[in-house]
């Protein structure tokens, strides 16, 4: 797994057939070390079930598209909330990576057109309530929050 970039060019024989078949295989080994799971990038999506602080959802998904670059992840996460439930406090949505620290993150309910804030947490976890810390779920609403943090 390419983790850092090790990338060394193979030595030149002067045999220009040869030359070219070393950095033939020479390529074909980084691309599958780039692209091999938790390499240098990483790009995904995920599906995880939000749950809330307090109460629970009746209906809700989300989608979540990242992209890990060496020990950055840079993500986006998108919350529909189609019946509330009892769900109240924050929304909780599983990270697929756990961040090393707490960081904050941004967003905006489409719905309600209100800012949105939170953290990625170190329990594997980010968490959103709207821009003053309330709750910012309610039957129909789209949120979609962003941000980047560290592994």
């Amino acid at each position: 797994m390419l983790t850092r970039l090790e990338l060394k060019l193979p030595q030149r024989t002067g045999n220009p057939a040869k030359d070219y078949d070393e950095l033939k295989k020479t390529l074909e080994s980084w691309e599958r070390r780039l692209n091999a799971p938790g390499a240098l990038f990483e790009n995904g999506s995920t599906t995880p079930t939000p749950t809330s602080g307090t109460g629970s959802f009746t209906s809700v998904s989300a989608a979540v598209n990242y992209t890990k670059a060496d020990t950055r992840v840079l993500i986006d996460i998108a919350v529909t909330i189609t019946t509330n439930g009892t769900a109240a406090t924050n929304i909780i949505v599983p990270l697929p990576f756990t961040p090393a620290t707490r960081t904050s993150l941004s967003g905006w309910n489409f719905t309600t057109s209100v800012s949105l804030g939170g953290y990625f947490n170190t329990d594997g976890n980010a968490y959103i309530a709207r821009y003053d810390g309330a709750y910012s779920g309610a039957n129909g609403n789209v949120l979609h929050v962003e941000g980047s943090y560290k592994v």
